[in-house]
């Protein structure tokens, strides 16, 4: 069977089009089975291999519902099964995605596989509901893993930070059973701040620093630079003293 395929044009105010492109965009809808398109509901209902494209952005979905405004300007997209939204800078996986974009601002829902958001050098996943404000460039998620380079951010809930677009990793600020593992070297804590541009992760709470070499320490609050490797621990508020078990070759790579 053929590919059903409907060319819109919207106003400039779309979210999802090229707020720098000339004035009046238009959205290629097309799916696999057909196109239902009801003017009284102000509905366009995409199924099989549904997609949705304009000049920068490509969205795919098993099934995808897109509503409309009286002016045609695009209100929501609902999209279900194995759900793709991918632009230059980024690219988002999930199960179930709404995308109010009126607000500009993206639900993500897994059902059977975690949601997925990749860009340059990370990748940001969650088992539980991603809310992503696109237009103020960060996401917030519980039962978070962020993956840079080898290492891996765990938490129950970060808020994450973007560069425009989505593109790169800003900086997360996360709490709850904080884990973050690099090479050998596992850092746990309360919460964490991890400003990506310097490479610098402050970590408080009850934290420690463990090695697979058996060195663990203690403490109240570590720095440690995720570039070099090291980590500088301090004591609880209140104490003077850090305590641990110290390995052969200390705590530095």
């Amino acid at each position: 069977m053929g590919k059903f395929i409907l060319t819109l044009l919207f106003l400039p105010t779309l979210a999802f089009a090229n707020p720098k492109a000339s004035p009046g965009q238009a959205i290629d809808f097309s799916s696999d089975d057909g196109l239902a398109w009801n003017m009284e509901a102000k509905t366009i209902t995409m199924a099989g291999n549904a997609q949705a494209q304009t000049e920068i952005y490509a969205m795919r979905a098993d099934k995808m519902v897109a509503t409309y405004l009286d002016d045609r300007r695009i209100s929501k997209i609902d999209a279900e099964g194995t759900v793709r939204l991918k632009s230059p800078e980024q690219e988002i996986l999930s199960d179930l995605m709404h995308y109010d974009m009126i607000k500009d601002i993206i639900t993500l829902t897994p059902t059977k596989n975690a949601v997925i958001m990749r860009n340059q050098g990370s990748q940001f996943e969650s088992t539980d509901k991603v809310i992503f404000y696109r237009a103020q460039n960060y996401a917030t998620a519980r039962q978070i893993l962020i993956t840079e380079d080898n290492r891996k951010i765990f938490a129950d809930f970060a808020r994450v930070v973007f560069t425009e677009g989505g593109k790169e990793l800003l900086s997360v600020h996360a709490t709850g059973n904080i884990r973050i593992l690099d090479g050998g070297e596992e850092i746990y804590g309360d919460k964490a701040d991890y400003d990506a541009t310097t490479g610098i992760a402050e970590i408080t709470g009850n934290v420690g620093f463990k090695r697979t070499d058996g060195s663990h320490i203690t403490g109240g609050k570590i720095i440690y630079d995720m570039r070099s490797g090291t980590a500088n621990i301090l004591p609880k508020e209140g104490e003077h003293r850090v305590s641990g078990k110290f390995m052969t070759g200390g705590i530095k790579r």
